[in-house]
């Protein structure tokens, strides 16, 4: 058992003899909202840390007090995370709106069903996702989202314009946030000078451990527009190493292909695409096979690119890429 795995144990046997104390002391009454919030923001530091069955558990003991598309919503981040995301998928089909004056706590709901919905690469539900809500006015974290959504659907000016907005917050983990996107964006479009302006704009230090590598990854698709693969490798790798999510793993298996295909080692290239597409996290992962099929469309194996090309259509099949796979498939 790994640390994480001992610790996740200890905290949840912690929990449950909580929560049979805290049951044969209150009796048949309800635990109070503000207990239920503290319970869930633990949740959420759980998730953020690997701990899903603690994090399930927290949300469990919490679930009384809070709206049902809150809990809903939390679940389906966890087993996302964990790289399950049919599961994550099937959690939020039915998720029932709420009003709350405020619209903080629909905002933060919306936010979760949106990032659930791009890892499941279903880019046209999450841009329909706020339309039904209330929500409140500071919604940079949200149009971070949809600019990944849109940014997977090829509308790419319309992504960027999601992205200034964001910008423009003063608050500091979604300025950065934005940076990172605007970043990919304008890289994987060979738009180096203009990634890198926005890449320094991001700090490290203003994301949550979770989401930590994000900042190597776009560091990363810099180096490789800047032409340099090897520092492209380096950032991978330490991005890899701060890793906590299984889409961030699987990503890094996907950049690590590409970066071996540009410097012409092409087996290993295979090798790194290939584990990325068996990786247990299947979400989204479009550009990843796209790259792998165009790498064995290059090497004369035009058979094998043709059924890479077809997984990239079924994986992520509103993504551009499915788009140009179709292309290249005639």
């Amino acid at each position: 058992m790994d640390e994480n795995g001992f610790y996740e144990l200890f905290l949840g046997a912690w929990l449950f003899v909580g929560l049979v104390a805290a049951g044969a002391f209150v009796g048949d009454r309800l635990i109070s909202y503000e207990a239920a919030a503290k319970l869930s923001s633990y949740a959420r530091q759980a998730r953020g840390r690997g701990w899903f069955t603690t994090s399930r558990l927290l949300l469990a003991a919490s679930s009384g007090r809070l709206p049902a598309a809150y809990v809903q919503a939390e679940i389906a981040m966890a087993l996302y995370y964990a790289g399950r995301v049919e599961e994550a998928c099937r959690a939020i089909d039915d998720i029932p709106v709420f009003e709350e004056p405020s619209g903080e706590f629909a905002l933060y709901v919306v936010n979760l069903l949106v990032c659930v919905d791009v890892a499941a690469g279903y880019y046209k539900r999450a841009l329909s996702r706020r339309a039904a809500w209330s929500l409140a006015q500071n919604d940079a974290i949200l149009c971070i989202n949809e600019a990944e959504a849109l940014a997977n659907l090829g509308r790419w000016e319309a992504s960027l314009a999601h992205t200034r907005r964001a910008l423009d917050t003063g608050d500091a983990l979604a300025r950065t946030g934005a940076a990172l996107h605007g970043t990919w964006v304008l890289a994987s479009q060979e738009r180096a000078e203009e990634a890198r302006a926005l890449l320094e704009l991001a700090c490290e230090n203003d994301l949550p451990d979770d989401f930590r590598s994000e900042y190597h990854f776009a560091e990363a698709f810099v180096r490789l527009a800047e032409g340099d693969p090897e520092a492209a490798r380096r950032a991978v790798l330490r991005g890899d190493a701060v890793a906590q999510r299984a889409s961030s793993r699987r990503n890094a298996l996907f950049l690590l292909g590409r970066i071996a295909a540009r410097e012409g080692r092409f087996e290993e290239a295979l090798a790194r695409f290939e584990e990325g597409a068996r990786h247990v996290f299947r979400g989204q992962g479009g550009d990843g096979l796209l790259a792998w099929g165009d790498t064995l469309a290059s090497l004369g194996r035009a058979e094998r690119a043709a059924e890479v090309w077809r997984l990239v259509t079924e994986r992520d099949p509103e993504s551009y890429t499915a788009a140009l796979a179709r292309e290249r498939l005639g």
